[in-house]
């Protein structure tokens, strides 16, 4: 008697165990599915914290007359495999050509040089930059009344290897292409990079136009944080070119719907890699004494 009973009431028990272990599975899945959709915006606040371009004056607020004694300076970024310039990359070399044919500069240093510790396509990342500003946007395509740039309004940096670089050897060789030496006045200086990187880099160069003895307004051009991992998706745009194949006309919209999510899920995730890079970057350049606030 006593027995059958206790078998009874275990197996009235494991139905409600059984139930218990599914809402947990179900309340896991839902807590995954939040967190997924919430990476882009995460993604997108973590670049803004980073962004550090108030001190920027756009054309029509700028003193004085429009782009005289400004130099931007176009910070590089990886290429891809083949050599060109990654979206990101694109994002900064269209701004600062916009800024050049807009007239709030008046010329560009393309900075960069041989990415990884080596060539590709035996380029560095200053001459990539030049060749694609010049074969992309030089032409004045996209930008009202833009004309085409000059060889004058460009300059190149090619042996920089890090933000420090960038910074010590841009100004470097605006001092000698002014054919000016110590405590020489460049006016401002606009540094254009992505968003994720703009709050370190702007205190990389006032610190580096410190050390150089070298007068210089610092400012920061504003870029969308979109245009780190965002508009550029570089995931997101490569299954876009990979559905244009006329093999997958019939199930392109449906592909479209299945796969989009996951590319801007693994544009997201690369996005906040880069942050938590770059608060990595920004702890070791303080240790160092390479940053001025």
């Amino acid at each position: 008697g006593g027995g059958g009973g206790g078998e009874r009431a275990g197996r009235e028990k494991h139905p409600r165990g059984t139930h218990g272990g599914l809402a947990g599975r179900a309340l896991a899945l839902a807590a995954g599915v939040v967190a997924v959709a919430a990476l882009p915006r995460a993604a997108e606040v973590a670049q803004g914290c980073l962004a550090d371009s108030t001190s920027f004056r756009p054309l029509r607020e700028s003193a004085g007359p429009a782009g005289q004694g400004v130099t931007a300076v176009v910070l590089g970024f990886a290429l891809d495999r083949a050599g060109r310039p990654s979206p990101p990359l694109e994002a900064r070399i269209r701004t600062g050509v916009q800024l050049l044919q807009q007239g709030r500069v008046e010329r560009l240093v393309f900075s960069g040089g041989h990415p990884g510790g080596g060539l590709r396509g035996g380029l560095s990342e200053a001459e990539v930059m030049r060749r694609f500003a010049e074969g992309h946007v030089g032409d004045g395509g996209g930008t009202s009344g833009a004309g085409p740039l000059r060889g004058a309004e460009l300059l190149l940096e090619d042996r920089s290897t890090s933000t420090r670089e960038n910074a010590l050897y841009s100004l470097m060789a605006l001092a000698q292409e002014d054919g000016r030496g110590a405590a020489h006045n460049l006016g401002e200086v606009v540094v254009v990079t992505s968003c994720f990187h703009q709050w370190r880099a702007r205190r990389v160069f006032r610190r580096a136009a410190k050390q150089l003895n070298l007068a210089t307004q610092v400012t920061v051009a504003p870029l969308e944080t979109d245009s780190d991992f965002g508009s550029a998706r570089a995931f997101e745009r490569t299954l876009q070119r990979a559905l244009q194949h006329k093999a997958w006309a019939g199930v392109r919209a449906a592909l479209m719907v299945l796969l989009q999510p996951v590319a801007v899920v693994l544009d997201s995730g690369v996005a906040l890699f880069h942050v938590v890079r770059e608060i990595l970057a920004i702890l070791l350049y303080f240790s160092k004494g390479w940053i001025a606030f």
